[in-house]
């Protein structure tokens, strides 16, 4: 699907079509009647572009097993955005800056091979309180406000991360319990990366 292919649109349903690779760059930007996004289960999308679904009313969103990339601000503003579903055989590998900021985002599973979760993807998820971290998880770094302003109540940190960014968890007032694996990589907590916090224990 081309860049601004149906920016603006007033459609409100689309299904991905099983052999699609690519939604581009502003493809369904600013649609704000678009409510359903359906993927088939054989999918092969790979990629999902700056601003591919920003400022939507998608209200929930599978993510497919071969989509190795979400593009900076893909569903940046999708405010209605409350459920990301992720497949147990996800190759997702990155989340870039703001893909998912200011969403209603409740809960999400980090996918097992996902090694970057970059600047602000989750900053503002207002309603956000729940992450869950497979013990497997190959995650290597967590930008910058990656997850600040969130709701979350605890975090697990993965044994392969090395570096938490400045102000990855700033201004989580709830956030009260951080797990380390005993073979932690973990080299770098950056400046108020935890800052604000309700951090009541570290182990």
């Amino acid at each position: 699907i081309g860049e601004k292919a149906f920016l603006n649109s007033s459609i409100e349903y689309f299904t991905i079509p099983p052999h699609l690779t690519k939604i581009c760059n502003y493809a369904f930007f600013h649609c704000e009647k678009l409510k359903k996004v359906d993927i088939p289960a054989n999918s092969e999308l790979r990629i999902i572009e700056n601003y591919a679904f920003g400022n939507t009313s998608i209200e929930s969103f599978t993510i497919p097993p071969h989509l190795t990339k979400i593009d900076k601000n893909a569903f940046i503003q999708c405010s209605k955005l409350k459920k990301v579903e992720i497949p147990e055989n996800s190759q997702l590998l990155t989340i870039e800056s703001s893909a998912f900021e200011k969403t209603s985002i409740e809960s999400f599973t980090i996918p097992p091979h996902l090694t970057k979760i970059d600047n602000s993807a989750f900053n503002a998820c207002l309603k956000l309180r729940t992450i869950h971290v497979p013990e497997n998880s190959e995650l290597r770094t967590i930008g910058d406000k990656a997850f600040a302003n969130t709701e979350i109540e605890s975090f697990t940190i993965p044994p392969h991360l090395t570096k938490i960014s400045d102000h990855a968890f700033y201004q989580c007032r709830n956030l009260q319990k951080v797990d380390f694996h005993s073979n932690s990589e973990l080299q770098a907590i950056e400046n108020l990366a935890f800052g604000y916090s309700s951090i009541e224990s570290l182990f």
